[in-house]
């Protein structure tokens, strides 16, 4: 096998390639072998050569397979959102995806490279690269953009009201590297498309209307990928009842849903006949008194001091206020090791 260990150090293996060999790969790696054992393409040759050839793929397809399948690489862009300690990989490595959808506008070119979700959280990481006579800066962004369900306008009322936020992680010269957090969606998301929608790279230079933009391109980005709800990290759901003082006693959490990337408090008070305008009001009312907060093992709490919270409201079959009350962690958790949830600063150890 000397002649196979020769060959394999010759070869230049990209460590940063993980997917399955493509065609081009195959050919590099097959004239690498011609050159090396004196083969010509359309010539007979000994048998031992052939052998050899054979030898040489078989182990380096091998290798390839071995890799794609067991190489686990997360965009240090994700960094720049969500702490994730060495213990805590594994818990979000199976909702980890690399859909390497990409489009081209104007000379700008955007690949979604990596996603992380929950089924409540969506965190996709995407490349710009623009013209190499471009420098890119990281006070740039997007006039518009959005990430959802490719059917949401359909379907807004199932999918519910959620917050997105997209900043830059990493730039240098031509390239930058963002990342779009969709958070608090009102139901579970099921397995569907998700787009990534991108208008005018650009700085923000007013918030006075019709002059807020100091256009550096001009474009208009539209990406979509399959989501599957089947890869999502553990998730805990919890069916409670506890009280809340925040509306004379008529509200209630009803329902905790941990992951260990965000928890969702559902909250349940009687609709008032004014609805909306007051319920809003009763909502900020009942949320401010009660404080809803994750409490770790440790003693550390989780809350609105230290993590992204959001909430919105919607109406059930009983004329019920349903208040969705998220809270996004700044670290990748681990649901074994909370403790319980604090409301009116009670804790309620959960089991």
């Amino acid at each position: 096998m000397s002649g196979i260990d020769e060959i394999m150090r010759n070869i230049d293996i990209d460590e940063d390639y993980c997917s399955p060999l493509g065609r081009a790969e195959r050919k590099r790696i097959l004239n690498i072998i011609n050159k090396k054992t004196g083969t010509e393409p359309g010539k007979k040759h000994h048998i031992a050569r052939i052998l050899l050839i054979a030898a040489c793929i078989t182990v380096i397809f091998a290798a390839a397979t071995a890799l794609a399948v067991n190489y686990f690489y997360l965009d240090s862009a994700f960094g720049s959102k969500v702490g994730i300690a060495d213990d805590k990989y594994e818990k979000i490595k199976s909702a980890v995806d690399t859909p390497m959808c990409s489009v081209t506008d104007n000379g700008v070119t955007v690949r979604v490279l990596q996603t992380l979700a929950d089924s409540r959280t969506i965190y996709a990481v995407f490349e710009v690269i623009a013209r190499e006579d471009v420098k890119l800066e990281s006070w740039y962004e997007f006039e518009r953009a959005s990430l959802k369900p490719e059917d949401w306008r359909q379907n807004a009322e199932k999918y519910g009201a959620f917050e997105l936020d997209v900043s830059v992680a990493e730039v240098s010269g031509n390239r930058m590297k963002c990342i779009a957090v969709a958070e608090g969606f009102t139901e579970t998301l099921p397995s569907c498309r998700l787009s990534l929608e991108l208008e005018n790279i650009s700085r923000r230079i007013s918030w006075e209307p019709g002059h807020e933009w100091n256009t550096l391109i001009e474009g208009k980005w539209e990406l979509s990928w399959d989501y599957d709800s089947e890869k999502n990290p553990e998730m805990k759901i919890y069916p409670v009842n506890i009280p809340l003082c925040g509306a004379d006693g008529s509200a209630a959490v009803t329902e905790i849903t941990l992951s260990p990337i965000s928890a969702l408090f559902k909250i349940r008070y009687p609709a008032r006949e004014e609805r909306l305008i007051d319920e809003a009001s009763v909502t900020r009312k009942i949320i401010g008194y009660a404080a809803p907060a994750v409490k770790m093992k440790d003693g550390s709490i989780i809350n609105w001091e230290n993590a992204h919270t959001f909430e919105s409201l919607g109406y059930d079959d009983d004329n019920y206020v349903v208040v969705q009350y998220y809270i996004r962690f700044n670290d990748v958790t681990d649901p074994d090791d909370i403790a319980g949830i604090v409301t009116d600063g009670n804790l309620t150890e959960l089991e």
